[in-house]
C-alpha cells in the first residue's frame, strides 16, 4: 500500500477527524521545534513503478528521514551531500540492488537499521563525525566485504 493512503486511513480509524484527510507532508518541521525540517523526496514516486536507481540529495538537506528510501529496491547509487547531518532508522530498508555508500563527514548519527536488507552493499566508508551507529544498522547485508568504522563512534 502507498505511504500516504496508509498514513490517511490509519488517521481515520483513529478517528482524528478532517487532519486525517491529509496524507504525509512532503517537507514538515521537526517534532521537537527546532529549525529542521524534514523532506520526504520520494513520497511522490509510486513503489510499484520503483524505477530510482540514483539520487543525489539536495544541498541544505539536514535529514534523511526515517524509512526516506525503503524499498527502492532499483536504487543503486546514493549520494549523500556534505549538509546532511543525521541518517533516520530504516532510511535505506530493503534497497537490494544499492553496492556501495559513502557516508560524508557532516553525518553524526545514523540510525537503526538503516540499511537493513541491503542484500548487495558491499562496502561502506563512514565520515569521522559519526559517534552513533544504531541498532543492527547493517544487518542482512549479506554481501558486505568492506566497513571504515572511524574512532569517534562510541555507541
Amino acid at each position: 500500500m502507498e505511504d500516504n493512503a496508509e498514513t490517511v486511513l490509519f488517521r481515520m480509524f483513529r478517528g482524528t477527524g478532517i487532519q486525517g484527510l491529509a496524507g504525509i507532508a512532503p517537507c514538515s518541521p521537526m517534532p521537537d521545534g527546532g529549525d529542521i525540517r524534514i523532506v520526504r523526496p520520494l513520497l511522490c514516486v509510486s513503489r510499484a513503478a520503483d524505477v530510482l536507481s540514483e539520487y543525489v540529495i539536495k544541498k541544505g538537506t539536514k535529514v534523511i528521514a526515517d524509512y526516506a528510501f525503503s524499498s527502492c529496491s532499483a536504487l543503486k547509487s546514493i549520494t549523500i551531500g556534505d549538509s546532511v547531518t543525521s541518517i533516520g532508522d530504516y532510511a535505506f530498508y530493503s534497497c537490494y540492488n544499492l553496492t556501495s555508500i559513502t557516508i560524508p563527514d557532516s553525518v553524526t548519527s545514523i540510525g537503526a537499521y538503516t540499511f537493513y536488507d541491503c542484500r548487495r552493499l558491499a562496502s561502506i566508508t563512514i565520515g569521522n563525525s559519526v559517534t552513533s551507529i544504531g541498532y543492527k544498522a547493517f544487518y542482512n547485508c549479506y554481501d558486505l566485504t568492506s566497513i571504515t568504522i572511524p574512532d569517534s563512534v562510541t555507541s
